[in-house]
């Protein structure tokens, strides 16, 4: 069962998301995101200090549900062979296909639409 605590930050990270897709980071107000999430100021205040506070739990988040394990001491040589190894657009797609879940996370979040 959820809480409401958790709810409540689940709701601002979604609404943060949701800015993100039609606004630069730098002109995103608590005000535009507390309305975009549906919740007063004083409850953004309660459970954050900023909006940077966010950003850090949705890369905590992004960090909690990646692969453990998919990243091992030949990774780079790995993902260099293998895309070395393509000799087309179409080859090298399949080999980065291939190869995604080794990459570093930061490379694998942008692959998702939020």
């Amino acid at each position: 069962m959820i809480t409401r605590k958790e709810m409540t930050r689940m709701l601002l990270k979604e609404g943060l998301l949701s800015c993100l897709e039609t606004n630069p980071f730098e002109s995103i107000t608590v005000t535009l995101l507390c309305k975009t999430s549906g919740i007063t100021r004083s409850t953004f205040y309660l459970h954050y200090s900023n909006i940077m506070e966010i950003v850090d739990n949705l890369v905590d988040d992004a960090i909690a549900y990646s692969k453990p394990g998919m990243v091992d001491n030949n990774n780079l040589q790995t993902i260099a062979q293998t895309l070395s190894a393509a000799s087309n657009s179409v080859s090298l797609r399949e080999a980065y296909d291939s190869i995604f879940d080794r990459l570093p996370l930061c490379q694998r979040i942008i692959r998702h639409k939020k």
